[in-house]
């Protein structure tokens, strides 16, 4: 009996383990095979997972507008002169296109978290696949993809989808005005082949079945009609706009940047990126030493003749202590450089290096002229306001304050 008990418990364990392994590894098994599933199955293809989708991380219309139609590009406004009617015309067919998408799933989306939906549509150009025949796919909460669709502007163009290969089995949207044409087209064709008591083309046959079906139509959603061309190309031209003044504004500050360099700073800019080239090394090493010579030179003509009229523009009350410090602190640096310049051998390196920071130097310090004009400018403003006017004493006295801040 002592023996027997030993033995029992021994022979329990090791059911119990064989009995624990057989669940585990039947789980990993389980897990191994569905890994294997979701990588076999293309991706976002009917029964494929799409894991955190973008689309859904993005909470304003306008946000996905631009993830799916892309930015106003820079070279863009250049090429029509700033004109947007002009890029406007260009650009209309493809950017409403794609804003059909975004705009259908967003308002989609929307109805979606209402109801109370699990279900949510993605757009596969946002995802990262831009050509992915699916322009639109519906997940479930796991993210598997359940449904597809394919969005088409004009009635030719989805027609012409429901015997494409690619869209086979996916869902044909397309604007209500678009769907509308399509089947008044239907029933004039219907009618004319049963005056002639002819069946109708395959084509439209094809049609009269998608129809039916529900695999043509107008809806992302049950209920949900889709907007007509006109609403889509008036909002996009408005979300366009708004991009478009946007990259306007990114070229205004890049010319005012450029604008506040001198030539003499640019000349001298794009003879240190020549002369720091490999193919001007060799060659460019005497004039590179003279350049950093007359530099050096120069510099200390800037410093003398700077430091005088800061002084003068301090001692006149134009500029504030905190200000003259900045400049001092600027020209101890101009300094340092020029010393390093008129060096008997500084090196090549240390040359490139000295001018590129007399550049920066110098810009700054032009900089700092430019804001400190703009603020003595508001002071004289602020001075007029009160001389004009001596009724408002509040006025004034907010006007005196804002001085004191200055």
């Amino acid at each position: 009996m002592i023996i027997r008990k030993p033995a029992t418990i021994i022979v329990s364990a090791l059911l119990a383990v064989c009995a624990f392994s057989e669940v585990v590894f039947g789980r990993q098994l389980t897990n191994v095979r569905h890994a294997r599933q979701i990588v076999q199955t293309p991706l976002f293809e009917t029964g494929s997972f799409v894991r955190n989708p973008g689309t859904l991380a993005i909470p304003h219309l306008q946000t996905l507008f631009q993830k799916t139609t892309g930015d106003v590009q820079i070279k863009s406004i250049v090429k029509y002169g700033g004109d947007f009617e002009a890029y406007w015309k260009a650009s209309q067919k493809i950017r409403v296109g794609k804003a059909f998408e975004s705009y259908e799933v967003y308002q989609a989306n929307r109805k979606l978290e209402r109801l109370g939906k699990t279900e949510r549509l993605v757009i596969t150009a946002v995802e990262g696949m831009p050509h992915h025949p699916a322009d639109v796919v519906m997940i479930d909460k796991a993210g598997k993809v359940k449904r597809q669709f394919q969005n088409k502007l004009s009635p030719s163009e989805a027609r012409k989808a429901l015997n494409e290969p690619k869209y086979a089995d996916m869902t044909i949207v397309t604007t209500r005005d678009s769907l509308d044409h399509i089947r008044s087209d239907l029933k004039k064709e219907t009618l004319r082949a049963r005056a002639r008591g002819r069946p109708l083309p395959p084509n439209l046959h094809e049609v009269k079945k998608a129809l039916a079906d529900g695999r043509l139509t107008d809806e992302l959603l049950p209920g949900l009609q889709a907007r007509s061309r006109n609403q889509l190309d008036a909002i996009t031209k408005e979300h366009t706009r708004r991009l478009f003044k946007s990259a306007s504004k990114n070229i205004k500050i890049m010319r005012f940047t450029s604008s506040t360099i001198t030539s003499p700073m640019r000349g001298t800019a794009r003879v240190v990126m020549r002369a720091s080239s490999p193919t001007m090394k060799n060659i460019g090493k005497p004039t590179l030493k003279t350049l950093g010579k007359v530099i050096g030179v120069a510099d200390l003509a800037f410093i003398c003749y700077q430091t005088q009229s800061d002084w003068r523009r301090y001692s006149s009350g134009e500029i504030g202590g905190g200000a003259m410090s900045a400049k001092f602190a600027l020209r101890g640096g101009e300094v340092a450089i020029a010393i390093l310049l008129l060096s008997p051998d500084p090196g090549t390196k240390l040359i490139v290096v000295g001018i590129a920071a007399s550049i920066i130097i110098v810009g700054s310090d032009v900089s700092l002229d430019i804001f400190i004009d703009q603020k003595n400018k508001r002071k004289q403003q602020l001075l007029k306001n009160i001389e004009s006017d001596e009724r408002f004493h509040v006025v004034h006295q907010q006007i005196i304050d804002e001085l004191e801040k200055l």
